[in-house]
């Protein structure tokens, strides 16, 4: 199945709420934008909205694609390496992608925040994403972003289909999850 791509507003919080719907529909439950935030209990537009925390996340993927554990794997730093070694773990054990949480920083330099989208897939040196804040995956393209383990301006990890770096000194995150049997 192809992606289903949900497109974030650079004014909203929801990147957790639309990657987790986009995720839900990589594992084959189709899933639109107003069904994802309706598994958040969202509106449409909610301008106060500060996103959904990665505990909400893990536990609404796990009711919504009934999984029988998601966890989130932490590291203090955006280490490539091993989110790379982690995602390859576990999607050499689902066959499907995760959610990765890392710290980004828009193209000015300015504006520091975490993000969160869907890992397609994880190599040595690069890893590709499905992420809400990128522009929509070209015909045929599970993805959208590519972020590479070369570091560019200041240390930052550019983000190949969008307008932020990647901040490697801030906290990352792999969901961990496996089917319920």
């Amino acid at each position: 199945m192809g992606p289903h791509f949900i497109r974030q507003s650079v004014q909203s919080d929801y990147c957790g709420v639309y990657s987790a719907g986009m995720f839900l529909s990589k594992l084959g439950y189709r899933t639109s934008r107003e069904e994802a935030l309706r598994l958040f209990d969202l509106p449409r537009r909610d301008r106060a909205c500060g996103g959904v925390e990665l505990g909400e996340i893990a536990a609404v993927l796990k009711r919504a694609g009934n999984l029988a554990s998601v966890r989130w794997r932490f590291s203090k730093q955006f280490e490539f390496r091993n989110i790379v070694r982690t995602v390859q773990h576990q999607s050499t054990s689902t066959g499907h992608p995760t959610l990765l949480w890392f710290g980004i920083v828009h193209r000015n330099l300015m504006t520091q925040a975490h993000h969160v989208a869907v890992v397609i897939h994880a190599e040595r040196e690069t890893l590709k994403l499905l992420d809400p804040l990128g522009l929509p995956p070209r015909p045929k393209s599970p993805f959208n972003v590519v972020i590479t383990s070369t570091p560019g301006l200041s240390g930052f990890l550019p983000a190949l289909g969008s307008f932020y770096y990647i901040n490697p000194r801030m906290a990352a995150g792999v969901l961990c999850w496996s089917y319920g049997t």
